[in-house]
């Protein structure tokens, strides 16, 4: 397990006296209140400048937009329920003060998972997927945050079986404006609930800078809207085949994203991912990181760097009931991918179901292209050779690249948003250049259910499960999962 970069959170806290407004600690992107977040987005009831395509958002934000939610909403009883629920959750408070305080206890059994596959198909050198081991885990965790001015810390503590670790561990420090964090934590890009092409999630041991709130640019620029613009970097474990040599390194990621309103109704966002670096591959200067951020070479006919780039959007469409589009293009490593090998992943957000207003429906359509015309293949690189992953832990879209796959998933939160159910069911047809071809090539379907309900004010159980089978029986994963959690 990389450690956290701890020397950092030091200089930040240790550099606390910068004036700003209150900072809070990020919520963690698996946490119920982003799929609260797309939904009250849809409905639009968020303020401009809110973006819920960042998949991680301070405490003192997400409160904010939930609270906002309320007061554009009239106070309708969904927006109300949500914000009651984060409130028996989080806390607030004047100077130095805990945020979050929880425990937890889970069982979990997992069957059949797989890693992305190693290795680059124009040298036949494709491992395919790579089976883990099936697992019982029993399991308890503890999760603590403080917040005072502009500092802000959290913590989060896992025990499994007979080993420990450190899932989260971020400091941040903010200006009314600008933020920084660094530490350890969970990240990511995306509208979809059902993933994203450039960074789904990913664990982040590192740093990165961000708007703490909404700006508008000067001049004629003012026309695009409320901005919001995030950066970070951490390193992760690869393949590198550079020089004639291949071994296991521990490249750069570079993660950004820039989105603007140009709309109330219409939001753009762009996602730059890149993969650079490591041991034995061209060294990391000035020129190698500049010229790859342009889209340029570097000196050894494209070593160093591989990159990923997507362009979002969201409309909420002007019918008589709320509904809203999305659409994610992206293109793998090299600028003509835009048109000859694109990934387009988009689908229709209902936040409330005619009639059944505890109800909403999302449905997803996502398509890889396969290789051609001298473009990459998706996920697979020819430098990096352990795929789009780290450590074989796929960073972009669960379908693993060339192939396609359509979702939906049925929501109910119901009981003033005490009850929260979600049901999702997937076809999948991966190509020969999958990430988890040949093993997995072909036709699957797919499944997943979770039930929470809030059983107290600060106590929650929550049950999920999921599975994938192959046509014809070939090959099948799943997974169990039951925990229950309590804030003091």
């Amino acid at each position: 397990m990389r450690a956290p970069l701890l020397a950092f959170c030091i200089t930040l806290a240790a550099s606390s006296h910068v004036a700003a407004q209150n900072a809070s600690a990020f919520i963690p992107p698996d946490h119920w209140v982003y799929s609260a977040l797309r939904r009250l987005d849809a409905l639009g009831w968020l303020p401009g400048g809110s973006d819920p395509g960042r998949r991680s958002i301070p405490q003192h934000e997400l409160r904010a937009l939930l609270d906002s939610a309320v007061v554009r909403s009239s106070g309708h009883t969904v927006a109300e329920a949500y914000a009651q629920r984060f409130a028996e959750e989080f806390r607030t408070g004047d100077g130095f003060h805990v945020t979050d305080a929880r425990v937890g206890a889970s069982a979990q059994r997992t069957e059949g998972s797989a890693l992305a596959g190693e290795g680059y198909a124009a040298e036949n050198e494709w491992s395919g997927a790579r089976i883990v081991a099936d697992q019982e885990l029993l399991g308890a965790d503890l999760r603590a945050a403080i917040a005072g001015g502009p500092f802000a810390a959290a913590v989060s503590l896992q025990q499994t079986n007979e080993d420990g670790s450190l899932s989260e561990a971020h400091a941040v420090l903010a200006s009314s404006a600008l933020g920084a964090w660094a530490g350890r934590r969970d990240t990511g890009f995306g509208y979809s609930t059902h993933g994203a092409i450039a960074l789904t999630n990913a664990q982040f041991d590192g740093g990165g800078v961000f708007l703490n709130r909404p700006l508008m640019l000067p001049s004629f620029l003012r026309y695009i809207g409320p901005i919001r613009l995030e950066l970070h970097l951490t390193r992760v474990g690869n393949i590198v085949n550079a020089f004639g040599e291949q071994h296991r390194t521990d490249p750069w990621l570079h993660a950004a994203r820039f989105s603007f309103e140009v709309h109330p109704r219409f939001r753009v966002g762009i996602n730059r991912v890149m993969m650079f670096g490591g041991e034995g591959n061209e060294p990391v200067t000035f020129e190698n990181v500049a010229k790859s951020m342009i889209g340029m070479f570097t000196t050894n006919r494209g070593l160093f760097a591989n990159q990923l780039v997507s362009v979002d959007g969201t409309l909420r469409v002007p019918v008589s009931f709320p509904m809203l589009a999305y659409l994610e293009w992206g293109a793998d490593d090299t600028a003509g991918g835009w048109r000859s090998v694109p990934a387009l992943s988009g689908g229709l957000r209902l936040p409330m179901l005619p009639g059944v207003q505890s109800a909403s429906l999302d449905v997803t359509g996502t398509w890889f292209s396969e290789s051609c015309c001298g473009n990459a293949i998706w996920y697979r690189n020819h430098v990096f050779r352990g795929s789009w992953a780290d450590d074989g832990v796929l960073l972009g879209h669960a379908l693993g690249g060339t192939g396609r796959e359509l979702a939906a998933t049925l929501g109910m939160h119901a009981g003033s948003a005490r009850l929260r159910v979600e049901l999702t069911g997937l076809l999948r047809d991966r190509g020969d250049e999958n990430v988890f071809a040949p093993q997995r090539e072909g036709r699957s379907s797919a499944g997943r259910v979770s039930v929470a309900y809030r059983i107290a004010p600060r106590i929650e159980m929550d049950v999920a499960a999921d599975f994938e089978r192959g046509s014809g029986g070939a090959w099948s994963q799943s997974g169990l999962r039951a925990r229950v959690r309590s804030s003091f």
